[in-house]
């Protein structure tokens, strides 16, 4: 339960002291004033930007901000709110006066909610790192090659490793149900995939006569 009675009876006016109320719940925020800063804020958990119509900025670029990165909030105060246009704003802001209390409540949120989509985004299991979000496979922490039916097969079964799936619910899932080969095209991709990933641990079990499964490694 977070403590509220030191830090929300005043309302945020400053850069400063927004940073080090963000600090009180270990969230390590920081500034920029422009997108190309963004590279050298990458150890922060939160992105700030005053949003100012008489800033040079050229505020469209936040609406292609790139997700991967730390969340962004804009700032605004309220005195603003009729000189810019709120479509080029991102979707996280916060307008300002407002209390301590809600500019941490809406941060918290904000950052959760993106490290959980950086955790769902990357699969370890083993030595072998998947990153979804941008396509990367790692074994060893070294970068492998995959052909694009390859990766989609390791994919679907590294994220349920354990189940079983027979031949033909691969075949349905990774080529479609309009597809006319056999069943022999899943073996071949298994057993490139094999080649490339088991150079030291078993990853792909067959399940005789079911089909095949990712070995599910202890958390």
């Amino acid at each position: 339960m977070l403590e509220f009675t030191s830090i929300h009876k005043e309302s945020f006016n400053n850069d400063e002291n927004l940073i080090q109320i963000l600090e009180l719940v270990n969230i390590h925020a920081r500034f920029i004033s422009n997108l190309d800063e963004i590279e050298n804020k990458s150890y922060c958990d939160l992105l700030l930007i005053n949003i100012s119509s008489q800033s040079k900025i050229d505020y469209r670029n936040l609406k292609n901000y790139n997700t991967s990165a730390p969340p962004l909030i804009a700032i605004i105060h309220e005195d603003e709110i009729n000189k810019i246009s709120l479509d080029l704003v991102p979707d996280n802001f916060i307008i300002l006066p407002c209390s301590n209390q809600e500019i941490i409540l809406r941060s918290i949120k904000i950052v959760n909610k993106y490290k959980k989509t950086k955790n769902d985004s990357i699969i370890n299991i083993g030595s072998l790192e998947i990153n979804v979000s941008n396509f990367e496979v790692l074994l060893n922490k070294i970068p492998i090659t995959l052909r694009f039916k390859e990766y989609e097969l390791l994919v679907l079964m590294a994220s349920s490793p354990g189940k079983v799936f027979s031949r033909n619910m691969l075949l349905k899932k990774i080529w479609g149900y309009d597809y006319v080969g056999g069943s022999r095209t899943v073996d071949v991709h298994i057993r490139r995939l094999r080649s490339k990933l088991e150079k030291e641990e078993t990853y792909i079990e067959t399940v005789r006569p079911l089909g095949y499964r990712f070995k599910k490694y202890p958390i």
